[in-house]
């Protein structure tokens, strides 16, 4: 029974993830396009349908319980993780302006995905740096954020979405808090605090 749950967990997992990558796709190709005002807020509001549908998988939701993640926190890792997953949704971004570089999307671009208005930037801006789980934990890179630089996740942290939340992912995120968030140990014995 075990087996036939995971198997369902995955299958909506990947259901998910198809739905980010078409959506993201999408919107990307009517903003280079340049579509109408209309089309646009429709592949936006696809876009933050399936955005926050995929928050809710089970990896995002052990690691937002685990890490006390906020709102934000999550749109922008869904976000680094789909880029990261499926690079061919940047296409259409990568004609957008001259910052938006492979491997991801700049911060700026991944903010207005996240519903950020250009007015508060700012105040988001010394927020990530100061008090974002997601940074902190090094689970978004660059570790300090800006505006022109790409958004990139911890390469630990998109194996642990893939495999699932429990048992080895909980090994790959070992990688993404700095070491003097470890416990003592060595090796496979280290563990973090919020990880035991």
């Amino acid at each position: 029974m075990e087996a036939h749950q995971g198997q369902q967990i995955r299958s909506q997992q990947r259901t998910a993830e198809q739905q980010l990558a078409s959506t993201l796709y999408q919107l990307g190709r009517g903003l280079a396009e340049d579509a109408e005002p209309d089309q646009i807020l429709r592949l936006l509001s696809r876009w933050k349908n399936a955005r926050d549908e995929f928050i809710q998988i089970p990896a995002l939701q052990w690691l937002r319980q685990r890490l006390e993640l906020d709102p934000l926190d999550l749109k922008l890792i869904t976000i680094g993780y789909i880029t990261r997953l499926e690079p061919e949704t940047l296409s259409p971004y990568l004609r957008l302006s001259w910052y938006e570089q492979p491997p991801g999307l700049s911060l700026e671009r991944a903010l207005f995905l996240s519903d950020i208005q250009d007015d508060d930037k700012p105040d988001i801006l010394c927020h990530l740096r100061q008090h974002s789980p997601a940074y902190r934990y090094r689970l978004l890179q660059p570790h300090s954020p800006a505006p022109i630089q790409p958004l990139l996740l911890a390469e630990d942290l998109s194996h642990t979405i893939v495999c699932e939340y429990f048992g080895t992912s909980q090994a790959a995120l070992r990688g993404c808090l700095p070491p003097e968030q470890l416990l003592p140990g060595s090796g496979t014995e280290r563990r973090h605090w919020w990880l035991c």
